[in-house]
């Protein structure tokens, strides 16, 4: 969903949401999320996540995240992380990860 509004300088601004998730990206169990959504003139926040299973034969699925945050002019924050999850069973999983923000 998209939509133009009006700024303080009466110019038109992109505001919205965007969301995709894609799955089985190679013909495996890879997966891309991309989520965008500005719901004020200078206000935004895009989030990024990949997977990706096996890694050179390995049987764990690693993962990246990237994310930014910016409020008005008040604060902006940049997140980052990385995961892998090991798998136990068909419907269980085990998770490390590593996750920072900062402002």
């Amino acid at each position: 969903m998209l939509g133009l509004a009006t700024g303080e300088s009466q110019r038109p601004v992109l505001t919205g949401e965007f969301d995709a998730a894609f799955y089985g990206l190679f013909g495996n169990a890879s997966s891309a999320v991309i989520r965008w959504q500005s719901f004020m003139a200078r206000s935004q926040e895009l989030k990024l996540n990949a997977e990706l299973p096996y890694v050179a034969g390995v049987p764990f699925i690693s993962g990246i995240s990237i994310g930014f945050e910016k409020f008005d002019t008040l604060y902006s924050r940049f997140r980052r992380g990385l995961v892998l999850k090991f798998p136990s069973g068909e419907k269980w999983r085990w998770k490390l990860g590593f996750d920072y923000t900062g402002v």
